[in-house]
């Protein structure tokens, strides 16, 4: 898919572009043509451009038109080829194939290109096949249309000349509506006047865009989970409880072992006594059966 690049627009900051879509371009100065051109001593519909494919022929309806320099005069009809350039009074435009430009990749600053691929832009990617995926790049301010003094000019019959209005407000991106026949259209909602997102489908009339751009701004710091004091009450107390614990037990098993050691010499004495008690008993009894027996042995003799 070619498209028209556009050198002297003076109302506006670098080149315009006309992406070659339908298969009539119509140049003029009426408000129905696909490219309006606003400079004195053209026609309301001054040359037109069919497009069959990458194939163009240029048909002369006035004068003033020149490619590479050469006049053609009115009603000759020549082809266009791309690296050709085309004046039509004073505006200027080169016949540009994309294919070419993106084989033709000049260096780059590692540095800026680092720097700029973290603070992502606002642009729109066409989702049309004939646009090959084109990306536009937004600034604070960006027409879409045909006419010739938009931002983005786009050579569809169904566009008005200034279609809607793309501005950013403190990041955000929004769309105006410019009284469209055909309307502005938000995920498939007509609207007037909306806030775009990235990822949202914006189209004019019929031909969609994706909408690229940064993220929502959310804070990207990780907060801890609060504790709870009902919880941590409980843990705290069962803590401070057991050291409390541990310094009250030390000095009353400090102050019990004494006690704990005599008590092995208290059991051992009191067995003692026992076991000696025990000994007189049996001791007595002996001298008592003893004694008896003496006693009967003496009566038997008697």
């Amino acid at each position: 898919m070619l498209k028209l690049r556009l050198r002297n627009q003076s109302q506006s900051s670098g080149l315009h572009e006309v992406w070659l879509v339908e298969p009539r371009l119509v140049i003029g100065t009426a408000k129905e043509c696909q490219l309006v051109l606003s400079d004195d001593g053209l026609k309301k519909q001054h040359a037109v451009v069919d497009i069959s494919g990458e194939s163009l022929r240029l048909r002369a309806m006035g004068p003033l038109i020149e490619i590479n320099g050469r006049p053609i005069n009115e009603g000759d009809m020549c082809e266009l080829n791309t690296g050709d350039k085309l004046s039509i009074a004073s505006v200027v435009m080169d016949v540009v194939d994309p294919k070419l430009e993106r084989r033709d990749v000049k260096p780059v600053n590692v540095g800026a290109q680092a720097a700029k691929s973290n603070k992502q832009e606002w642009a729109l990617k066409a989702n049309h096949s004939a646009l090959s995926d084109r990306v536009y790049t937004l600034s604070e301010q960006t027409v879409v249309g045909r006419s010739s003094e938009c931002d983005i000019v786009l050579a569809a019959a169904h566009l008005s000349r200034q279609h809607a209005r793309l501005f950013i407000d403190q990041g955000a991106l929004y769309v105006r509506d410019l009284g469209s026949s055909n309307g502005t259209f938000l995920n498939g909602v007509r609207v007037e006047e909306a806030r775009v997102r990235r990822g949202d489908e914006l189209a004019f009339d019929s031909l969609s865009f994706g909408v690229l751009g940064p993220a929502e701004t959310v804070d990207k710091t990780l907060l801890r989970a609060p504790v709870n004091p009902t919880v941590a009450r409980p843990v705290r107390a069962k803590a401070a409880a057991a050291e409390d614990a541990g310094s009250a037990t030390t000095p009353d098993l400090q102050r019990a072992r004494p006690q704990l050691d005599k008590a092995p010499e208290h059991d051992k004495a009191s067995e003692a006594k026992k076991g000696g008690s025990a000994g007189t008993v049996l001791a007595i009894t002996a001298v008592l059966v003893l004694a008896v027996v003496v006693i009967a042995k003496f009566t038997n003799i008697i």
